[in-house]
């Protein structure tokens, strides 16, 4: 009889460590058994709000998490690492003959191989709040920053972590933005163009002034009254002569002005100092598009916030596809 009982007992016992064990793999020590894909980056700004185990997105859909940030000693730079799970991913050879049963290596080589093929191609990563609650997660997409403002690859990574860049924030480059059109636009010299202007205007109106010039009217007015009462041929010709003495009389006043005036050399400074304005114009544009999306994103959270109130402490409800 003790026997008996001491059989059951072992049956038991045995059945309750197969079903720990069972629970365990279930709610998440599955995650064990997977071959995940690692990427790794390098960020130069604050990464608050962001925490071991945030998520991982691409195009918004989770496909992994965080799983390592760390501050290298040498620049003072964060390190991120993440866990990519390639059962997010559909392999381009699923409808092929050969299903894949626990394939995980051959997912995780083509996940690889299309991960490095997309970032050739301006895919990159970065920072995105995940509501107003201030947490942030990882978003992967085709930011394509200029290659000046990413970071190089870091030394040491290990044969199987893949670099992918890190794009600046859109706050962060909305003041760099404004900075840069603060810093052209206080490189016109205008008290050079005004100089210039004034000192033309003084040309201007000492040329006016000048006798030849009120003479060179004068006689402007005489022939107009001498063509008015022109009716002879002897009068024509003596008309023809006065204004060809005239307009040489025109011709070197002209070149006097211009040697006297410099006004080349002012409108050059007018056609520079325009084209530094549209420039710093087009630039201030650009930066206000974007500050402009980032508001418009700022009054989506809110009208969230507005409808579901509770969000504030719970923070966007966890889609079923997200990766356990």
């Amino acid at each position: 009889m003790m026997e008996v009982n001491k059989f059951k007992i072992g049956i038991f016992v045995i059945a309750g460590i197969c079903a720990v064990l069972g629970a365990i793999f279930l709610f998440g020590g599955s995650d064990i058994f997977k071959k995940e894909v690692k990427l790794v980056t390098v960020y130069d700004e604050s990464v608050q709000g962001l925490e071991k185990g945030s998520q991982v997105k691409f195009r918004g859909v989770p496909i992994g998490k965080v799983t390592e940030i760390a501050i290298l000693q040498n620049d003072s730079k964060i390190r991120i690492k993440m866990g990519i799970d390639p059962s997010a991913f559909i392999p381009h050879h699923i409808n092929s003959a050969e299903i894949m049963v626990n394939s995980n290596t051959r997912e995780s080589n083509d996940l690889r191989m299309f991960i490095r093929q997309q970032i050739k191609k301006g895919l990159q990563l970065r920072m995105e709040f995940a509501g107003i609650t201030g947490f942030k997660y990882v978003e992967l997409n085709y930011f394509n920053a200029p290659a000046d403002k990413l970071l190089p690859e870091p030394t040491g990574l290990e044969y199987d972590e893949i670099y992918i860049p890190a794009a600046p924030s859109i706050l962060s480059d909305v003041i760099h933005n404004i900075s840069t059109s603060l810093e052209n636009i206080s490189k016109i010299r205008f008290d050079k163009i005004s100089a210039s202007l004034e000192n033309s205007a003084a040309k201007i109106n000492e040329f006016l002034d000048d006798d030849t010039f009120q003479d060179t009217v004068a006689n402007l007015k005489s022939i107009t009254s001498k063509l008015d009462h022109a009716i002879s041929e002897e009068k024509l010709s003596k008309l023809l002569d006065d204004i060809q003495k005239t307009t040489t009389e025109i011709q070197k006043l002209a070149v006097k002005v211009n040697t006297e005036s410099n006004i080349e050399k002012t409108t050059n400074s007018i056609r520079n100092a325009g084209a530094a304005v549209s420039n710093t114009s087009e630039t201030l544009e650009n930066t206000l598009y974007k500050l402009d999306t980032a508001l418009d994103k700022l009054s989506v959270l809110l009208n969230l916030l507005n409808e579901n109130p509770s969000a504030l402490i719970r923070g966007k409800e966890a889609k079923t596809s997200e990766i356990k």
